[in-house]
């Protein structure tokens, strides 16, 4: 860890909100990239941070750093989206939002109002605030690794942060974690966590890798190297469409629908659809196997004996693991 950030690589950008909403709608921000948290604040955070605008309040520093000419947002991942929720996605400020003085001095209260029916003086206000953007260029992985901790009053970045922004296939495992299928199995709390990309990418390792462990220890060294083909994105792209072909009907079950969607599972969804794909099963045999396999009358994850104990602890080990991917098999009934 080199525990300095270099002088010359930093720059003052001369950004308001307009310019921030704009760069938002190009994509030429990136606020998947580094070791950032998923969206956290509610309703009432967001909008009194709408509302500290709204005061010409300071909001505090934007850190970005501009990489192949996409800027990677370092810090500021919750007030940019706070902004664009608010003033592109229609979204309401919160019952609970304070009043704000106009200029003339007449209290106008502005809870559970969208952006178009704030006066004309208040939206100027919000699209013309000026923001302060430091921007790094071409950072290296050990000074966002120092400038995290930094930010964060010395609180160390863990391993998976780490190893989260060294996995050379991250595009692409982001991208395939914004598919219905995890949209729709994976709980808020665990996007939040990035399992929904951890989803993915375990369930690269069980079909494509020899190492099936799951284990951090094993798979970090994986992904820093491993860079995921055309032929097996598209192939996940399939996996995932038959993943949601069975949760839609899972759906329809509280009990099986809230089951499947612990993380040890729908990674093992993923993997029996691509057994399937390679074995010529259709979406809806694959349903309803699926639904054969884990359907359940008590609580227990499937109807296997062998795969509830490879489910339950230590079940990221290699041997845990094939002897899930083995019961799956049989559940499918491929020799």
């Amino acid at each position: 860890m080199s525990g300095n950030i270099k002088k010359t690589t930093a720059n003052k950008l001369d950004w308001n909100v307009g310019t921030l909403m704009q760069m938002m709608d190009d994509k030429e921000i990136d606020f998947d990239a580094s070791i950032q948290r998923g969206l956290v604040w509610d309703s009432l955070r967001n909008s009194k941070f709408i509302q500290t605008i709204l005061l010409e309040w300071a909001t505090g520093v934007f850190y970005i750093n501009k990489t192949d000419g996409i800027y990677e947002c370092l810090d500021g991942k919750q007030r940019s989206h706070a902004l664009y929720n608010f003033i592109k996605n229609g979204r309401k400020l919160h019952k609970d939002t304070p009043p704000i003085m106009d200029k003339n001095g007449e209290l106008i209260e502005i809870a559970k109002r969208k952006f178009g029916e704030l006066p004309k003086e208040f939206q100027n206000i919000l699209m013309r605030y000026g923001l302060l953007v430091q921007s790094f260029d071409d950072m290296s992985v050990e000074d966002k690794v120092e400038f995290f901790t930094r930010i964060n009053l010395g609180k160390p970045v863990t391993a998976a942060d780490i190893s989260r922004i060294k996995v050379k296939s991250r595009k692409v495992f982001q991208k395939l974690s914004k598919h219905i299928a995890i949209e729709t199995g994976a709980t808020e709390k665990a996007k939040a966590k990035f399992a929904d990309e951890d989803i993915i990418k375990n369930i690269w390792i069980m079909c494509y890798s020899e190492n099936k462990s799951l284990l951090d220890k094993d798979t970090f060294p994986i992904f820093e190297s491993a860079e995921v083909t055309e032929e097996q994105e598209e192939e996940l792209n399939k996996i995932l469409d038959y993943m949601y072909r069975f949760l839609k009907t899972a759906y329809k079950t509280k009990e099986l629908f809230s089951k499947i969607r612990a993380k040890t599972h729908l990674c093992s969804l993923g993997y029996m659809a691509y057994s399937a794909i390679r074995n010529s099963i259709s979406e809806d045999e694959y349903c309803e196997r699926a639904v054969e396999f884990f359907n359940t009358k008590d609580r227990k994850p499937s109807i296997s004996e062998e795969y509830n104990r490879a489910s339950a602890s230590s079940s990221a080990k290699s041997e845990q693991v094939i002897v899930r991917i083995n019961e799956l098999e049989k559940a499918l009934d491929i020799k």
